[in-house]
């Protein structure tokens, strides 16, 4: 088995949503709306900090689902909008997007 389908048999069962993932609504600035998967990557600040947890996240999005991920595009999860910041990591060749998403209205563009 070569290693790109190695990567892609272990993505299918990471993204699977009756293992780790969970579906969202993706729309890309300008396009169209559609159903991806995702893998919530924040950890849980209330169990090392007595500080409320922010209003950013950071997710895993496969690259197959999500070619160019963009600084406007938007998330809707748990019908709650949420806001591309960066991309921290990721792409083709490891076939999935670090991306750090805010929930909070505030933020620049």
């Amino acid at each position: 088995m070569s290693f790109s389908t190695a990567l892609s048999n272990d993505l299918a069962t990471f993204f699977n949503t009756s293992e780790y993932a969970e579906s969202i609504t993706y729309t890309p600035s300008g396009g169209a709306a559609t159903t991806i998967t995702i893998i919530d990557d924040t950890q849980d600040a209330t169990l090392q900090d007595p500080e409320t947890p922010g209003d950013n996240k950071i997710i895993l999005v496969k690259y197959s689902d999500v070619n160019t991920p963009g600084y406007k595009d938007t998330i809707t999860w748990d019908s709650i909008t949420w806001y591309i910041i960066r991309n921290v990591s990721g792409g083709k060749t490891v076939g999935i997007w670090t991306l750090e998403i805010s929930r909070s209205a505030r933020r620049q563009f």
